[in-house]
């Protein structure tokens, strides 16, 4: 937090974003916050964390023009956490130090907001309350071209369903959901870990122990099919 130049001693809502190709005003909401954050919407003391996608600083996916505008967001109160990244095929893979960070960053936040990431799952994990932007600023946009389509997929419509993020649909929604969480960060705790287990199973840091031994069931079990 210190290196992010804003006060560790006092909250922050933490966003992180999508690349522009889902979320194409997503911008707008950051900025939207910013002003929030400024205004005291929130507590004279909340600060604001901005998180961007890897897709947002490198790949066909992002747009280098957002990197201009969250850099004149940058002040006392409000810190932009760029990913650090390795050299790889895979547009977002990270350092393993970087992961450890964003795991920190979310464990400190007081909300965690995205529009589709899976960050909302890490979020969880800390008892962290999650609101999905579903929307793109005051933008009116085609549904396969806006954020709207990221909580029909999948496997965000079955984590909405299971109750682990509160979805908003308009600024003043994400305002009040916010104010919610930070007036009761417990609001719908029972809730959302029941979501969690549903998910994760649960928190013991052997997640990926067992992936791998299911995995490796499969396999066995093809190969049977298969003799």
């Amino acid at each position: 937090m210190v290196d992010l130049k804003i006060d560790p001693s006092k909250p922050y809502l933490f966003i992180a974003m999508s690349a522009p190709r889902f979320a194409p005003h997503e911008i707008d909401i950051v900025e939207w916050l910013a002003a929030a954050i400024a205004l005291n919407e929130f507590g004279s003391e909340m600060q604001l964390v901005i998180r961007p996608h890897p897709q947002n600083v490198q790949g066909a996916l992002g747009d280098k023009r957002w990197l201009k505008r969250l850099d004149k967001l940058s002040s006392q109160r409000i810190a932009i956490d760029y990913p650090k990244l390795v050299k790889s095929k895979v547009r977002w893979s990270m350092r393993k130090s970087d992961m450890l960070r964003l795991s920190n960053l979310l464990a400190g936040c007081s909300v965690c907001l995205n529009s589709g990431s899976t960050v909302s799952i890490d979020a969880l994990m800390m008892d962290k309350p999650v609101v999905l932007t579903s929307f793109d600023g005051n933008k009116k946009l085609y549904y396969w071209k806006s954020a709207r389509r990221l909580v029909d997929y999948l496997h965000l419509k079955k984590f909405v369903g299971l109750g682990g993020a509160n979805v908003v649909h308009n600024y003043d929604e994400l305002k009040r959901e916010i104010l919610k969480y930070l007036s009761d960060p417990n609001h719908d705790l029972d809730k959302r870990r029941h979501a969690l287990t549903m998910e994760c199973y649960k928190n013991d840091g052997e997640a990926t122990s067992r992936v791998v031994d299911a995995l490796g069931e499969i396999l066995e079990k093809t190969k049977l099919i298969h003799v």
